[in-house]
Order: C-alpha cells, then sequence, then structure tokens
C-alpha cells in the first residue's frame, strides 16, 4: 500500500510539472518581449486555438518524455543544451522586437516575462531532446526474415552504386529545370552583377568575392559568347553547369548514405529534400559564390565522415587523396574566409587523430602550397586587386557605431575625432544615424581602410577602452547583428532567402522566362508565403539549423562517440564566420549548414563502424 502510494505521488507530481511546463511553453511563444506592455498585452492574439493544439501536443510529448528515466549523462546533456536555448529564445525575441535588451529588465513585470519565456522555452526543448535521447537509448532490433529457417530469402534486387548515383543526378537535375526554365537565363544579384562586369572586361579583377569563382563564370560566359553567343545565353550555360555540379554533389551524397547503411526513410527524406526544397532550385541557377561553396562543405563533412570510419586506411586510396585535398582547396577558392574554416579544421584533425598527424601534416601542406601559389599567379597575371578590408570589421565598426547613438556625448573629442575619420562622418551624430543594428553595410561602406592601416595602435587603444567602459553596448552590439543564426522563432522572418530576378545592368543580362507561369508560381508561393505555413516554415529558419546541428553533436558526445566531432567541426566553424559577416541571418551563408544536415543527422543516428562499407 505504501508502494502504491508513492507511485501515485509521484506521477501526481510528473503530471502537475507537465501541465504547468506545457502551459509556461504555451506563454512562452505568444510573449514579445522587446515591448513596454504588460504581461497580458504581450501574448499574441488570434491564435487561441492554435496555442490550445500547442498546449496539448506539448502536454502530450512531455508525458512521454518523463517517464522514469536512469541516465544522468543524457540529462546533464540536455540541461545545459535547454537552459542555452531558453537564453537564445529569450534574448532573439527582444532583439528582433526592439533592437535592445533593454526592455527584457525595466521593471518587476518585464522580469516576469522574460523568465517565463526562459522558464516555457528551456522546458519546450527538454521535452522534445529528452524524447530523441529516450529514442536512441532505445536498442535496434534486427529485423528477422520471414521465411522459412531452411530456405534462404532471395535477394532484393538493387541498383548499383554507380547506377544508383546517376539515376539520384538525372531526377534531382530534372527536378531543378522548371526553375531554369522559369528563371532563364539565370539569377543575377548585385553580387552577380560586379563579378560579370569583371568577368566579361568591364571592370578591374578583384578579390572581394573570390576570384576563382569569378574565373569560372569567365570561363563559361566568355567562351559561350566566343562561340557566337550573347551574355545571355553564356549565363544560361553557367546556370546548367551549376546546376549539374549542385545535384551531383546531392546524389553522392546520397549514394554515400546509402553504402553506409542509413536507415532508408532518412535517405528518402533527404533526397526528397535536395530535389524538391525551392530554395536548392532557386540557387541551383543563382550566380553567387554560396551555392559551390556550399557543395563544398557537404563534399568536405562527407570526406571527414569516410576519413573517421577507416583511420589509416583513408590515406592508402589515391582517390581518397584527390577528395580531401580537392574539397578544402573548394572550401577555400569558392569563400574567402573558407581559409579560416580549412585551416582551424585541419589543425582540429591533427590534434585529434594522432597516428596520422605525419600524412595529415603532408596533405595539409599540399593545400596550403597549391592555395597559395594558384592564388599568387593569378594575382600577379591578371593584376587582380586584394578584396577590401571593411568585411571583416563588421563586428567592430558596427560596435563603434553603436556607441555613438547611445553615447555619443560621453566620448572625448580624441575618441570622436578617431571615430570620424575612420568612417568617414563629420560627427558621431552622422555616424549614430548609419547605424542599423541588423545590417552593417550603411557603416561599412563609408569604413577607411587605409586611416586604420596608419593608425592600428589607436584603433586598438580606443576599440579597448570603450569595450571597458561600455561592455552591454558592445554585447548588444555583436548580438543585434547575428541572432538571426541562432534563434528559431525569429531568424526565418526579416531577411529574404533568395533572390530571384536580375539586377538592373548595362551588359545587356535580362530575363527571358521560358516558363512565365512557374515564374508566377515562385513569386507568389515559393517565396512570397514560406514563413506563413506551419511546420514548413521552420524548413526556412537559420536557428533550428543551428540547433539541429548541436543535437547532433550533444548526441555524438552523449553516446561516447567524441571522436566522430570532427567531421561537424567545419560546419561549426562555418556558423562562426557567419556569426561575424554583416548581416543578422542571411539564408545563403549558412547554406552549406543547411544541406549539409541531412548526412550530419544520419551520421549521428547510425553507429558506423570502420568495417562498414565505403
Amino acid at each position: 500500500m505504501k508502494r502504491l502510494q508513492q507511485i501515485i505521488t509521484h506521477k501526481g507530481w510528473r503530471t502537475a510539472a507537465s501541465l504547468v511546463g506545457a502551459f509556461t511553453a504555451s506563454l512562452a511563444v505568444m510573449l514579445h518581449l522587446g515591448t513596454a506592455q504588460s504581461f497580458r498585452d504581450s501574448l499574441a492574439s488570434g491564435y487561441n486555438l492554435a496555442s490550445l493544439g500547442f498546449f496539448v501536443l506539448v502536454l502530450f510529448a512531455a508525458h512521454h518524455a518523463f517517464l522514469p528515466w536512469e541516465d544522468k549523462r543524457g540529462k546533464r546533456i540536455i540541461l545545459v543544451l535547454s537552459l542555452l536555448f531558453g537564453l537564445a529564445e529569450v534574448l532573439g525575441n527582444c532583439l528582433h522586437s526592439a533592437n535592445s535588451l533593454a526592455p527584457l529588465f525595466t521593471n518587476g513585470e518585464q522580469w516576469t516575462k522574460t523568465l517565463t519565456a526562459f522558464a516555457g522555452y528551456s522546458y519546450l526543448f527538454a521535452v522534445l531532446s529528452t524524447l530523441l535521447f529516450r529514442w536512441l537509448s532505445k536498442p535496434k532490433t534486427a529485423v528477422t526474415s520471414l521465411e522459412s529457417p531452411t530456405h534462404e530469402a532471395e535477394p532484393k534486387p538493387t541498383l548499383s552504386p554507380r547506377r544508383c548515383f546517376l539515376v539520384t543526378w538525372a531526377l534531382v537535375f530534372v527536378a531543378y529545370v522548371p526553375y531554369f526554365l522559369a528563371l532563364f537565363p539565370g539569377v543575377s544579384s548585385y553580387d552577380s552583377r560586379w563579378q560579370l562586369q569583371q568577368a566579361l572586361g568591364l571592370a578591374p579583377y578583384t578579390d572581394h568575392h573570390p576570384i576563382v569563382h569569378t574565373l569560372l563564370i569567365r570561363f563559361f560566359v566568355k567562351g559561350t559568347m566566343s562561340l557566337g553567343g550573347d551574355v545571355n545565353a553564356g549565363v544560361a550555360v553557367f546556370s546548367l553547369v551549376q546546376m549539374l555540379f549542385l545535384s551531383a554533389v546531392f546524389a553522392y551524397a546520397i549514394y554515400k548514405m546509402r553504402r553506409w547503411d542509413f536507415d532508408r526513410r532518412l535517405v528518402l527524406a533527404a533526397g526528397l529534400f535536395f530535389a524538391l526544397f525551392p530554395i536548392n532550385a532557386i540557387y541551383s541557377v543563382t550566380m553567387w559564390k554560396n551555392i559551390p561553396f556550399g557543395g563544398a562543405m557537404l563534399l568536405l563533412v562527407i570526406v571527414l565522415i569516410d576519413l573517421l570510419r577507416q583511420k589509416q586506411r583513408f590515406f592508402n586510396s589515391a582517390f581518397n587523396w584527390v577528395k580531401f585535398i580537392g574539397t578544402f582547396l573548394a572550401v577555400v577558392f569558392m569563400r574567402n574566409d573558407g581559409i579560416y574554416i580549412a585551416l582551424i579544421a585541419l589543425i582540429i584533425l591533427l590534434i585529434t587523430l594522432k597516428p596520422l598527424r605525419v600524412t595529415l601534416l603532408a596533405a595539409s601542406l599540399i593545400c596550403i602550397i597549391a592555395f597559395v601559389g594558384t592564388k599568387g599567379v593569378i594575382f600577379s597575371a591578371l593584376d587582380v586587386e586584394a578584396g577590401p578590408m571593411r568585411e571583416a570589421f563588421s563586428v567592430p565598426l558596427q560596435q563603434f557605431a553603436r556607441v555613438a547613438k547611445e553615447h555619443g556625448d560621453e566620448l572625448s573629442d580624441s575618441e570622436k575625432d578617431y571615430l570620424c575619420k575612420l568612417n568617414q562622418a563629420e560627427s558621431t551624430d552622422e555616424l549614430a544615424e548609419r547605424y542599423n543594428p541588423t545590417i552593417s553595410d550603411p557603416v561599412k561602406w563609408y569604413f577607411d581602410a587605409p586611416y586604420l592601416v596608419n593608425h592600428i595602435g589607436t584603433f586598438v587603444k580606443v576599440w579597448t577602452s570603450l569595450a571597458v567602459r561600455y561592455p552591454g553596448t558592445y554585447v548588444a552590439a555583436f548580438l543585434n547583428n547575428n541572432y538571426g543564426y541562432w534563434t528559431v522563432t525569429e531568424s526565418r522572418w526579416d531577411y529574404w532567402m533568395a533572390f530571384t530576378s536580375v539586377e538592373p545592368n548595362d551588359f545587356g543580362m535580362q530575363r527571358h522566362s521560358l516558363f512565365p507561369a512557374f515564374e508566377k508560381f515562385i513569386y507568389n508561393h515559393n517565396l512570397a508565403n514560406y514563413n506563413s505555413t506551419p511546420v514548413y516554415s521552420q524548413a526556412y529558419s537559420l536557428g533550428l539549423a543551428f540547433w539541429l546541428l548541436m543535437l547532433c553533436a550533444a548526441a555524438l558526445v552523449w553516446r561516447k562517440r567524441r571522436q566522430d566531432l570532427p567531421a561537424l567541426m567545419p560546419l561549426f566553424l562555418l556558423w562562426l564566420t557567419c556569426c561575424a559577416s554583416p548581416v543578422h541571418g542571411e539564408y545563403r551563408y549558412m547554406y552549406g549548414i543547411i544541406i549539409a544536415l541531412p548526412v550530419v543527422i544520419g551520421y549521428t543516428l547510425n553507429q558506423i563502424n570502420s568495417a562498414g562499407r565505403n
């Protein structure tokens, strides 16, 4: 009887906690934290039925998540992640609404809203991640044959690996063809126009956008024009080549997932995502460096997984040497900050794979020599100008501008003079007016790089002095310029996902849609309404992609697979470069992470041993 009472009491507490937690989570997703409104007025209106449904779903999930579970290691990992997620969502919610963190703590009622949102988001993440970890902890039983033990079942016919790759490649490519016809000859943004001007010889070469990518554009566009085509035909050829490349990368990912014996449902889902997700198709005909760079990041993750699986055997194959060096070079050549990703990833490999240090060091030296030598030859032969320094200074320039906006009257005359000269402003008031909390372009376009180089000591002194005096302003400026990369609920609303038009130009490129009806559909449905569709809209959330990556890394640690983490490190390094980028949340910057997630998730869910197929 006493034991029964203990069970009833335990279940009662669990039920009560689930009810309170589900209610708090429902309040959290409805709260607007960046306003001075009361708690009641801060709740989103018009979503009563949806909120009730959300409450029921969370309650149902919590009932299953918080059944007795004795995995203390898993609980500790989930607790840490949940608290970090709750903090991220609270900060992101407030920054999205107010471009400031001050509203979180102005009075007692605002504190109540903040703590409620923090508790609700943390609880929601804890429920979902606990369900995931509990599912992963279940023993996976092998499927037994229904055939008589005295008769072997006939093997099911399967595609050969090569045929699987070719069929997948063809299917994904065909899925992109309607977009190619609708957006013919391709998509050209401001960045694309700038590179096309260089490729056509209308502007001097610059490495602001990777010079190798610009030369690839020149090869296909000018090559087509030399055969009698115009610039539109050249752009169309470039679009087709990029479609072939991206679809081939996706086909190779599917091929490797099958070879690694990933769950077939996951492989199918990955194939559908690669082929049917609109952004992939639109990006395949968009002239941006981020698209081939994203493909290179996916290939790099695949190569690293192969390396970690095979260890000593990996470099016994000449083809693996080519893949290893080729993917690293593709990463560094397709985006200028790829050099940081590649170098740090190589250092991590050298530290973690001690038996392979000599081989890895040799491969690293080959990569470095090839990169430096190729760029040196290209720069010398084509008189390429170095890219502007302003791209690397988005964070400190935004911090200076925010200090000028919030504390301009408190600065000394020497500090005002330095900030004005550095930013080519008449006064700190002008600098403050340029400040946009979510994008650094209005500030960085006036950045005087030669002045910085000649006064680098003063830069360090002023930056450090202001950081000590206004640490909160510095932190707010930094977070305000990158919250879209780490918050789920607010990261898909503010900034465009894809460019679909042709930037006005003076070299004759124009939109000549061969499928106008589908072009209209793309504008009116694929992009216009992506953030109004429940659940599906989260596919456009950069923050969700980051937290899925975090969950994968946490699951590897929990399953005592720390040795497999280096395969994920390039993606985390890419995320860090996004946090230092000019825009608070731009989809193309994280594209390499998004398209690598199916492989990373499969790698996390499956225990792959070195004896498996390559």
